[in-house]
């Protein structure tokens, strides 16, 4: 299933990279996240994304000291119409406990996925294969996407 799985009125939990892409302008993912960024700005879809995300997109313009990309990250995720920064609280938490416990997951992807259904998501954008294993949401991955004719 491609990006245009994503219909209107979805709301979409983006990963980290999904930031990275755009803000660094990654290709050929930038072209990707295009319309979906452009979805969220004209509100025919909405998206989340786990407060983790800022702590992973930040670690690289603080240690080389770019406070233009780290004021750009933080630009897009706290300051999008359409996009909410979603806190870890407890019960995020015991969720992503569980889905690491049935999946093997690393902790800060568990969070990001636990994040989805707390969030009201119906769809995961990454780039992480792994993330496939978790059946309880459909999960795009963008390298799949790339390769579909």
């Amino acid at each position: 299933m491609g990006l245009l799985a994503l219909s209107p009125r979805s709301r979409v939990l983006l990963d980290t990279m999904c930031f990275i892409y755009v803000v660094e302008e990654i290709d050929p993912y930038r072209h990707l996240m295009r319309p979906v960024f452009t979805g969220i700005d004209t509100a025919d879809l909405t998206a989340a994304v786990s407060v983790v995300a800022l702590s992973e997109v930040l670690t690289k313009p603080l240690r080389d000291r770019d406070t233009d990309l780290a004021r750009r990250f933080r630009d897009l995720l706290l300051h999008t119409n359409g996009v909410s920064l979603v806190p870890v609280d407890a019960v995020l938490a015991e969720q992503a406990a569980d889905l690491r416990a049935r999946y093997g997951l690393r902790t800060p992807d568990a969070l990001h996925i636990a994040t989805a259904p707390c969030a009201g998501c119906d769809h995961i954008l990454t780039n992480v294969p792994a993330w496939k294993r978790v059946t309880e949401i459909d999960v795009l991955i963008l390298d799949e996407v790339l390769a579909l004719p």
